[in-house]
């Protein structure tokens, strides 16, 4: 009885730490790369980030969903497709997809994808798996460096 009051103990808590830790780090309407493509003309153009923008999420992830096949080099569509699973809290349908992608941690899009993905992660309680996706952008110059490195010291806390 004890052991199995220890194990839902670590496991609430956990639970508890995972998600103080995406209200502080899970922050898509303040996130610059974000709000770049909100604010550009590719913003008021795209239905994908008009569909996230508008939190229709469901709609989003639909839509995606074939252009992500289509133009499978075009990264912004899945951003936004993890970003609208995460809302729907089906982050874990599209993380196999995103390991599978070709990133390149020079370009913003995939510096957000490294970025989310790492949350989603954590938010799926895979924290060694996190930490591997969170290296790159603690190497790597740019918007998600300072908050890497934050998120880093919350995690081996």
């Amino acid at each position: 009885m004890a052991a199995t009051l220890t194990i839902l103990l670590v496991v609430f808590l956990n639970q508890a730490g995972n998600e103080r830790i995406l209200s502080r780090f899970y922050t898509p309407d303040k996130d610059p790369v974000l709000l770049a493509f909100n604010q550009d003309t590719r913003g008021e153009q795209e239905s994908g980030i008009l569909n996230f923008r508008d939190g229709k999420y469901s709609e989003d992830k639909i839509m995606l969903e074939p252009r992500m096949l289509e133009e499978p080099e075009n990264k912004v569509f899945l951003l936004y497709y993890l970003l609208s699973a995460m809302e729907l809290d089906s982050e874990g349908e599209v993380l196999d997809r995103v390991m599978a992608a070709n990133l390149d941690i020079a370009y913003l899009p995939d510096q957000a994808i490294l970025w989310y993905s790492t949350l989603a992660l954590i938010k799926s309680d895979r924290h060694d798996e996190a930490l591997k996706m969170l290296a790159p952008l603690l190497e790597e110059s740019g918007p998600y460096q300072s908050r890497a490195e934050s998120l880093l010291k919350n995690l081996l806390k």
